[in-house]
């Protein structure tokens, strides 16, 4: 049997790799870990008692949350010309004010970390106070810091948001 060498000379596809994988990673320093978005609370009510009825709840959670607002705000916000509206349609989406905190301290947290990190110079990062930042419009500008597409900075986020579930 023969192991075939990987084209390794195009660096432009081992950072979107490296940028992917920092943007899905449960160990991301946002703070995601902290939330389980009610699935402890599902699991202690007894609502959720084996590995079935935590795989329902995670893809009705999914459909509900992320495949109508999480997913879609984000993609937005990339292509968007006014992301300020994207991110106050963000906010205005969150159903109760622990929803809402999570949200604003989930986008603070990332924008800390794109701000501390390798994009720590650049002026996109400027253009909305940390404080008023969204989760999936600091996520949006993340994927687009490190070049990403729509495509998979999306799957990116999905994967994260399963990860961080799963390990709740």
């Amino acid at each position: 049997s023969t192991i075939t060498r990987m084209d390794t000379t195009t660096s432009t596809e081992a950072s979107t790799l490296i940028g992917l994988m920092w943007l899905a990673s449960p160990a991301l320093p946002v703070g995601a870990f902290a939330y389980s978005e009610g699935l402890e609370s599902a699991v202690d009510a007894g609502l959720v008692r084996d590995e079935d009825g935590a795989a329902k709840w995670l893809v009705d959670q999914f459909w509900l949350a992320g495949a109508r607002s999480e997913m879609p705000a984000a993609a937005h916000a990339t292509q968007a010309d006014d992301v300020r509206a994207v991110n106050t349609w963000v906010l205005c989406t969150r159903e109760c004010g622990e929803q809402r905190a999570q949200c604003l301290q989930m986008g603070r947290s990332m924008h800390d970390w794109m701000r501390n990190g390798p994009f720590g110079n650049d002026a996109r990062l400027a253009w909305l106070p940390s404080s008023e930042l969204t989760w999936p419009v600091a996520f949006a500008l993340a994927a687009v810091l490190h070049g990403l597409n729509d495509r998979d900075s999306l799957l990116a986020l999905g994967f994260g948001w399963a990860e961080n579930m799963t390990q709740a």
